[in-house]
Formats: structure tokens, C-alpha cells, sequence
């Protein structure tokens, strides 16, 4: 009788499987066969060293795993990454464990850092976003606080979508941290910490008074999965949310009164994805009026259409709102003491715009054209030269590319909340967001500034804005040789270009990001994709042969009849509301 995997592992030592069936997703065609199997390792604590065999099929998982990622990589269209990539200088340093553990601006005892790169990368960036550099404490002169204040990712911009919900959360919540010595002062070992709710200003009018604490994210429909997951981990509840909680049936922008999960997303057209203006403030006077503090999400490029909400049009609907219900300056008795505050934060959620749009703003400026003559289109305004806008989060790996995800965070040091913690063995403040932060981003970063001009900046935005708009001419005539409306469509400014969705093995051999869209009505299923560096003209055109040989059958609706809709998501009926976080529109789901 043969025995099973289970009997192999040495009892009350590890555990054993509890199938002998392989349960997880099933290995690519061009890796079936490899063995990934690292458990069975435990079996035998008598080895000394692997036996041969062993190491050479290790050697071959990590062959064919390259050789699989290679082939990926030629035909990548489907995501915001860049894949044109040149790092090879880098090598030694991956052999040299790097952290940048605690605040860029305080070196701290883990001496193998490379804060000093960190921080070249956030002055130069800091420098295109209008902010006010170099970062300098109160110590240095800055006792406004209006010096900016960053660090770099560990995660892409989520980590930096959830940071600014934490700190938006933790300043228009009143929260404060009272350092016994107070003050600026940077020191390693800094006293105890006192962690502190502001109390209700003496000043609130009465119907502002029990929700003056009581915060609300309003977010567009196009808004990133990621806020979906971060507004429940930081706690800050949606308006749809506190709306069906607190006002029920009185919703001002649906004519039931009912609550949606979002603001509209259709400034421009039916399909634009940027956010509607008018819904957003009537929603932002309905809580302000009752004294709420809020946080508004701006997107600058959204996953899957790639649109640009415009901040400067939204905050010429908004701050007179804020200002009328005393929202731009709230008094609040921070442990005896009057701190100035706003009563809304404003996040730029820029993960791959806040990284390319000040580039094509300098070529509007100097009268860039594309290669059909076509001037070089201005982008709307994001960053903070708009007083308004309290941070900004971005990706590295998405236009800079990168090896790894990465990303930046930036806000201003007169909204920093001080750490609910601060240890001093690491001998640096305890101010970001994760504790290990990967200090290798550092070095993608300052190597990959440090080796372009500031032209080659110009030219690669400008070149993949042009890239944005062969693709589009391209599927549109693809249509019209197919006889089938393509449904293709490219918000303004953006770098994808979607239509109707391909079948699986086209989406997987592309790696093209699919979601279903409503429009006008009627649920359709899309696939984009997008004009990074590395996409070339002839593998736009080797897409398009691909679906002409396969004429009508590439399409998914066409060729398995799927109508729509999102696998394996569900929402118990009876589950809080407060779990009920949307992601469609969200390039979250891949079938």
C-alpha cells in the first residue's frame, strides 16, 4: 500500500498536508512540470546538504521561472507598469540589506540606510509638485510648518492612500500628540509620548457639536480597490455610509434619497471616470452644513480609464462651502492650547500621474507637438501650488518602473501628526507608515532621476501620451475591419485605451486588466491597455493580428457568452454596511 505525503513528515515535529491533491491555481502552461515544493524539505533533519538532484531541479524552477516572466514581460500591456527597465548597475546592492527604518530627515543607528538618496528624491520631487523645499523643522525656521514633509513606499501608493487617511483621520479627529518637552525638537530619545482627543471647540454651533468628530471619505466611482480596503482599516466610513447611518432617505444627489456608495463619475461624458463636480460638493455642503470634517479623494489618472479628476475646478466648488461653515479654520483646545486646523483634508491620489504630468505640463509650455502636428495637450492642475491640497501619494514602479512595487507619500509639515509611539533603540522618530522600510527604492529612485535630463523627462511623457493615441486610432480601425463596435473609448489625457474585452487566452497572453463597466444601462466587459515606455508600436500591431485571426471569437462576450459581472464576490444581506465597499470599476478582477 502506498504511502501518503502525510506519512512522510516525522510526527510532532512540523505538520503534515492534509490532502495529498494539489488545491492552489494551476502553474502556467510554460511552467508545468517545475516542482515549487519547499515543505517537503522539513521532512529529513539529517541532510547535511541537498543531494544533486534536488539542487538541479531548484536551479531549473529558477530558470524556466525567468524564462516565463521574459516571455510575460515582451507582450505586457495590460497594467501600469513600466517594463522598460535598466538597473543592471545595481546588482551589488542586493547583496546588502538596506533600511530606511523611521523618518527620512533623522539618520537613526541603522547606519545601512540610504536615507541620504531618499531625501535628494523627495527634494526633487517636492520641487516639481509647487511644494515648499527643503524640508526644515521649526528648529531650522519653519515654525509654520509650511515645508513639505515625505518618504518613500514600501508598498506602491496604496501605503500612501492609507497614510493620508490615517493622518487626515487622526488631524480632522482632533487627535493630538503632547511630547512633555514640546516642540520640534527631532531628538532620538524623545520623552514620553501622550496621546490626546482634542476636545469639541467651545465655539461649535449646536448642530455641529455631536458630529464634529465624525468623519466621511467621499470617493468617486473610479476611485482605486485600494481605498475600498483603507477607509475600513483606518476606520473613516464612507458618506454612503454615515449617510443611510445618520440620514436615511435624505441623500441630495439621488432622487430616492438613498445613499450610493460613491459620487458619480462622469464630469465630461457618460464613460469619462472623472468625478462629477456638482454631486461632489452638493454632497460635501449636505455634511458640512451638519458639521462633519471630511476627506475628499481626488484621482490623478484612475486604474482602469485613466482619467484625471480636475482639482482646481474641484476646489472652486468646495471652498466656499468650507469656508461658509467654517471649515477652512476650526479652533481646537489642544490640551489647553488653540491649534488652527482645517476641517477637510484633500489627497491627491496620484499614482501614476502625479509622476508624468508635470513633465507634459512643461512640454504644453514649450509648444510640444505629437507626430501628426497635434499640440501637446495642458493637464489640470494637482500638486501644491493649490494651498488646498494637504498630500499626495504616487507610484514608482508604475511610470518610473521598478523591479519591485514602490512609491512615494508628500504632505505638508504643519499636518503631521506626531507617532503614537517612539522607540528609541532605532534612534529615528517612528513617523511613517510600515517601521522597515525598503531602502533599495531609494536607489531606483535617485538612479533612475540621476540618469535622465530633464528633456528625456519631456520626451518620454510626450512620446507615451502619442503611443496613448496610435493605440486608440488603431482599435478604432481594427472595428471597422471587423465590422463590430470595439465600444473603444480613452478618457482625456490618459495613457489606456479600453474596448471590448478579449478572450482568455488573449488576456492572458497580454496580461490585460478587464472590468465591467455600465454604460448607459447596459453592463459591458472591457480590457485596456496602457502606453508605458516599453510599449512599442509593433507590439500594439501584433495584438491587432492576434484578434484578426481569430476575428469575432477574440471578444469574450462573443466567443463563451459571458454576460458580465464579478466571480467569487458576495455580500451577505445581513452584514453591517460598513463591509458593503465596492470594486467594481477598479481593474481589480482579471477574468
Amino acid at each position: 500500500m502506498a504511502s501518503s505525503m502525510s506519512d512522510l513528515f516525522p510526527a510532532q515535529r512540523v505538520s503534515p498536508p492534509t490532502t495529498d491533491d494539489y488545491v492552489y491555481p494551476p502553474l502556467p502552461k510554460a511552467l508545468e512540470g517545475v516542482n515549487f515544493d519547499l515543505a517537503s524539505s522539513l521532512r529529513d533533519s539529517k541532510l547535511q546538504e541537498h543531494p544533486a538532484n534536488r539542487l538541479q531541479a531548484r536551479q531549473e524552477a529558477l530558470n524556466k521561472s525567468l524564462d516565463y516572466l521574459k516571455q510575460q514581460q515582451s507582450h505586457f500591456m495590460g497594467f501600469q507598469a513600466n517594463q522598460k527597465m535598466s538597473f543592471d548597475e545595481l546588482n551589488d546592492f542586493l547583496n546588502v540589506h538596506i533600511n530606511n527604518i523611521g523618518d527620512p530627515f533623522v539618520e537613526g543607528t541603522c547606519t545601512t540606510n540610504t536615507k541620504f538618496m531618499e531625501r535628494a528624491v523627495l527634494d526633487y520631487y517636492a520641487s516639481l509638485w509647487n511644494a515648499n523645499w527643503p524640508h526644515k523643522s521649526a528648529l531650522l525656521g519653519d515654525e509654520e510648518g509650511n515645508s513639505y514633509w515625505g518618504f518613500l513606499l514600501t508598498m506602491g501608493s496604496t501605503e500612501g492612500n492609507m497614510y493620508a487617511l490615517w493622518n487626515a483621520r487622526d488631524y480632522l479627529g482632533g487627535k493630538i500628540l503632547l511630547m512633555e518637552s514640546g516642540g520640534d525638537t527631532k531628538k532620538a530619545a524623545a520623552p514620553r509620548l501622550v496621546y490626546r482627543q482634542a476636545a469639541v471647540p467651545p465655539n461649535a454651533k449646536p448642530r455641529q457639536g455631536a458630529q464634529l468628530h465624525s468623519q466621511n471619505a467621499p470617493t468617486s466611482f473610479d476611485t482605486h480597490y485600494s481605498f475600498a480596503k483603507a477607509t475600513r482599516l483606518i476606520a473613516i466610513p464612507t458618506f454612503g455610509v454615515v449617510g443611510e447611518e445618520k440620514y436615511p432617505g435624505m441623500c441630495p444627489i439621488t432622487q430616492d434619497g438613498k445613499w450610493p456608495d460613491e459620487v458619480p463619475s462622469y464630469e465630461e461624458g457618460p464613460e469619462d471616470g472623472t468625478i462629477h463636480t456638482q454631486s461632489l460638493a452638493e454632497l460635501v455642503l449636505f455634511f458640512a452644513r451638519r458639521g462633519h470634517p471630511i476627506f475628499v479623494n481626488l484621482n490623478y489618472g484612475t486604474t482602469f480609464k485613466g482619467a484625471y479628476d480636475s482639482v482646481v475646478k474641484a476646489m472652486a466648488a468646495l471652498m466656499p462651502i468650507f469656508q461658509f461653515y467654517g471649515h477652512d479654520k476650526r479652533v481646537i483646545d489642544a490640551g489647553g492650547k488653540e491649534s488652527v486646523r482645517t476641517g477637510f483634508w484633500i489627497h491627491v491620489d496620484g499614482a501614476l500621474g502625479a509622476a508624468y504630468i508635470p513633465y507634459l505640463k512643461l512640454a504644453a509650455e514649450e509648444g510640444c507637438k505629437f507626430e501628426d502636428g497635434d499640440a501637446v495637450e495642458v493637464a489640470p492642475e494637482f500638486d501644491f501650488s493649490l494651498d488646498a491640497v494637504h498630500s499626495i501619494s504616487m507610484s514608482g514602479h508604475k511610470w518610473m518602473g521598478a523591479p519591485i512595487p514602490c512609491g512615494l507619500f508628500m504632505s505638508k509639515r504643519r499636518y503631521q501628526i506626531n507617532p503614537p509611539s517612539n522607540p528609541i533603540y532605532t534612534g529615528t522618530p517612528d513617523t511613517t507608515f510600515a517601521g522597515s522600510r525598503n531602502g533599495l527604492s531609494a536607489v531606483f529612485y535617485w538612479s533612475y532621476i540621476s540618469k535622465h535630463t530633464l528633456k528625456q523627462h519631456i520626451d518620454k511623457a510626450v512620446n507615451c501620451q502619442g503611443m496613448a493615441r496610435f493605440i486608440y486610432n488603431t482599435m478604432k480601425e481594427l472595428g471597422k475591419k471587423l465590422k463590430l463596435d470595439l465600444w473603444v473609448a480613452r478618457s482625456p489625457l490618459s495613457l489606456t485605451v479600453r474596448f471590448r474585452q478579449l478572450n482568455h487566452d488573449l488576456v492572458l497572453k497580454y496580461s490585460l486588466s478587464n472590468e465591467t463597466l455600465v454604460v448607459n444601462g447596459v453592463q459591458r466587459l472591457y480590457s485596456h491597455v496602457f502606453a508605458m515606455e516599453h510599449v512599442t508600436k509593433e507590439l500594439v500591431l501584433m495584438l491587432v493580428e492576434d484578434v484578426m485571426k481569430l476575428g469575432h471569437k477574440a471578444f469574450k462576450d462573443l466567443s463563451d457568452g459571458i454576460a458580465g459581472g464579478i466571480d467569487g464576490l458576495a455580500t451577505a444581506m445581513d452584514a453591517p454596511l460598513v463591509s458593503c465597499v465596492p470594486f467594481q470599476s477598479r481593474g481589480f478582477t482579471g477574468n
